[in-house]
């Protein structure tokens, strides 16, 4: 007579994590102001959002309509230290990058620098 030796595995039902984009910053989300050293400013996220199931590799700015720039990281504080001119204000948007691709593009924040 034969030992058999029963063994059952079980995996059990898994469900695949779709990752997408990071999600858009909202209003309220973020702040920027004038840094006092002559044509920079420091950004502020209080809330970040979503990442998108792929940790977040990148911060971007944008100032006034022109192309995206790196923040030079994803710290939620950050300083701008150009592309402003004093005395004018300029509007910048921000977004968060992962792996899959670039957030929507946040709600413009007006900043004058001094």
């Amino acid at each position: 007579m034969g030992l058999g030796l029963g063994i059952e595995i079980g995996l059990g039902s898994v469900t695949p994590t779709e990752v997408t984009i990071p999600g858009t910053l909202a209003d309220g989300d973020w702040s920027i102001e004038d840094a006092g050293t002559g044509g920079s400013a420091d950004v502020t996220v209080s809330t970040p959002p979503s990442d998108g199931g792929s940790a977040f590799t990148d911060l971007e700015y944008k100032i006034d309509g022109d192309i995206w720039r790196t923040s030079g990281g994803t710290a939620p504080t950050f300083n701008i230290p150009s592309g402003f001119t004093d005395g004018v204000a300029t509007n910048v948007r921000l977004r968060y990058v992962n792996a899959v691709g670039n957030a929507l593009q946040s709600n413009q924040e007006p900043v004058t620098t001094s």
